[in-house]
């Protein structure tokens, strides 16, 4: 075949020849953007794809095969081919309008929403009246939760061209949240002709089942919205099986209607597309089946991501308390250092709530933190715990066995008697029924799981640890049902609204609860913002009735969700005063209040049976469970055990 060469040589020769580059082959550029647009044209996207990406080896500054081929993997949900191939545009063209809007989308499904913004800006700048910068502003303000402005911005890319079908398909989801199905439903008839076969358009259906479903109380209707939702998503996929977007909300789908066949495969699947992603980390090891030192891996590995999240790190927090044999030594102590900093930052601004909530933090992940026994130290003798209190020093000789620390001890030892004295002379004089009298009653309040108004991702749990936080603040003025009480409740709800999951308050669900049981319900909703979490909620008298109070706050950091709830309790706390009951008239009364409800010294407390006043009483000791006094009006002898007594507002 080749003179002066031999059989093996020309084999050589030959298999170069075959492998030679496409430019030298005679595959141009050109020619293969034309067949990846003819590919496209026939609805063949994955082979459109090839061609596209060939197009950019052969010759990477193509500008129209750049172009295309993001929009391509934009439509398909590979967000990441897409910014690679919006990117290599901006390269050659940082004008390039359409690459800026493309790149500005990305960012936007990806939640770098200033990113985002920059981007469209420039985009505006050049091109004033672009119906895709119209839709992608539209998007970003979706996000952000502008939904009126997200809608001007869709109307207004509509009214330039009518047929833009990712403004039709944005329009109907996003109408489908105001409660308007009708024109949701003709926008996506006007969407289904333009493009039958565009997954974006299976998507936005699947879309709008998924939150008509979020607000469907029927049962019958919830299960038909489920599967409208599930089959259009899956429709989606049969058309692109890469997107990550369909993956995202077919998890989400699988999380809110309780079905978990596919869902760790799903999460496992958008781990390798988004291995930067933290959700899927997160959600990996909440759900994924396994040891459980893939499951520490799995949350370790999101807070490396989202170190700022606060809900991830307070899932992998508890996964290092709860297995210390297998999270190892030296990640609890990192996480304890973390709070420690907090907890001294918190300390040198004044802010004793956050630096005790720190210390607190820090000690449950690693025991040997001088400092943070210290200050909870401080705390427990402060609010009078005295077990509390003697623990801590006890932890605390094992650090310092100074003669300091046991003269703390054995003067806690002291105070302790002498306040179990106060309550077994108490007991010592009463009959057996005694008992049931001086149980604890001041108020109750009953906290309601939060909901989420956050749009997509919604966020799994995260009511329910809004919901407990609140109940653990609020546990420290008030006396919270107990346990079984609130299964029970909860469970005769969820019987009665005929759904599992979380329990959402509504006023028509107050007759399952006991009369008696409580003296307020708390019930709200959290958003999660780029800046932090924002908390609303409602305080309903025991019946549902009426609204007490309305508050909302908004906060950042890492310890957002702690601070929201501590000004939510404390304003909660304040709306009602403590109440309990006499449980020993003698030369003194005794209440069955104390400093855990904040009585001190010179409080006077009114007497009352049978809601009439028949005396008032100054307070002239207080333990931590028991408080005693002395009339100031009225007589000891008008005064029985089982009297209702609540403290009297303070006098400005």
């Amino acid at each position: 075949m080749f003179r002066g060469f031999d059989l093996r040589s020309q084999a050589i020769v030959l298999l170069c020849l075959l492998t030679v580059s496409p430019a030298l082959s005679g595959e141009s550029a050109a020619k293969l953007y034309q067949d990846g647009m003819q590919a496209l044209s026939r609805g063949d996207r994955e082979n459109a794809r090839y061609y596209f990406r060939r197009a950019l080896e052969v010759n990477p500054g193509y500008r129209e095969a750049a172009l295309a081929d993001g929009d391509l993997n934009l439509q398909m949900g590979d967000l990441k081919r897409a910014r690679e191939s919006y990117d290599r545009m901006l390269s050659v063209d940082a004008g390039n309008v359409r690459a800026l809007v493309g790149l500005a989308r990305v960012n936007t499904l990806t939640g770098q929403y200033s990113e985002a913004d920059q981007l469209l800006a420039r985009a505006e700048k050049a091109d004033p009246s672009n119906e895709s910068a119209f839709h992608a502003r539209g998007d970003l303000n979706w996000r952000l939760g502008r939904r009126e402005l997200a809608a001007g911005s869709f109307e207004r890319a509509l009214r330039k061209n009518p047929s833009h079908l990712p403004s039709l398909l944005s329009l109907a989801v996003l109408e489908t949240e105001r409660g308007r199905t009708e024109r949701a439903s003709s926008l996506i008839a006007r969407a289904r002709k333009i493009d039958p076969e565009n997954p974006e358009v299976s998507l936005a259906e699947g879309d709008i089942a998924f939150r008509r479903l979020l607000s469907e109380k029927d049962p019958v209707e919830r299960k038909r919205l489920v599967s409208i939702a599930r089959r259009s998503y899956q429709n989606s996929l049969q058309i692109a099986p890469g997107s990550v977007p369909v993956q995202s909300n077919l998890v989400l789908l699988d999380l809110y209607s309780g079905t978990s066949k596919d869902t760790a495969s799903r999460i496992r699947s958008l781990m390798d597309q988004e291995p930067q992603n933290p959700r899927w980390y997160y959600l990996h090891a909440i759900l994924a089946p396994g040891k459980i030192q893939d499951t520490l891996y799995a949350s370790g590995r999101a807070l490396s991501l989202a170190p700022q999240d606060s809900l991830i790190r307070y899932r992998h927090e508890s996964l290092l308390i709860a297995n210390p044999d297998v999270a190892g030594l030296e990640a609890r102590r990192n996480a304890a250092r973390f709070h420690g900093r907090l907890m001294s930052a918190a300390g040198s601004a004044g802010r004793t709530d956050l630096r005790d909530f720190h210390a607190e933090a820090s000690l449950r992940l690693y025991s040997d933190s001088r400092e943070a026994l210290t200050i909870l130290v401080d705390q427990a003798r402060r609010q009078g715990d005295y077990e509390g209190y003697l623990d801590l020093l006890l932890r605390m000789r094992q650090l310092d066995p100074s003669p300091s620390i046991q003269f703390q001890i054995d003067e806690a030892l002291r105070q302790k008697n002498k306040d179990m004295a106060m309550r077994d002379g108490l007991y010592s004089r009463s009959s057996g029924s005694f008992r049931q009298n001086f149980e604890r009653s001041p108020r109750r309040i009953l906290v309601f799981d939060f909901k989420s108004e956050t749009p997509f991702p919604r966020i799994p749990d995260a009511g329910e640890i809004l919901a407990s936080a609140l109940r653990d603040h609020l546990s420290v003025k008030t006396a919270p049902m107990q346990e079984y009480k609130r299964k029970k409740l909860f469970d005769s709800v969820r019987a009665a609204e005929g759904r599992p999951g979380p329990v959402f308050f509504n006023p028509a669900i107050v007759r399952n609860i006991p009369e008696d049981s409580v003296s307020a319900i708390v019930a709200g909703s959290f958003v999660l913002r780029d800046h932090g979490i924002q908390v609303k909620y409602e305080v309903y008298d025991s019946r549902g009735a009426r609204i007490l109070d309305r508050f909302e706050t908004i906060e950042d950091g890492e310890d957002a969700l702690h601070r929201a709830c501590v000004r939510a309790s404390t304003r909660i706390a304040s709306l009602f005063t403590p109440e309990g009951l006499v449980v020993r008239v003698g030369d003194s009364v005794y209440v069955n209040l104390g400093r855990v409800d904040g009585l001190k010294k010179g409080d006077v407390l009114t007497v009352r049976r049978l809601g009439q006043k028949v005396a008032e009483l100054k307070v002239e000791e207080t333990s931590y469970l028991v408080a005693r006094g002395n009339p100031v009006s009225g007589s000891a002898t008008s005064i029985f055990v089982g009297d209702r007594v609540e403290k009297e507002p303070e006098k400005k």
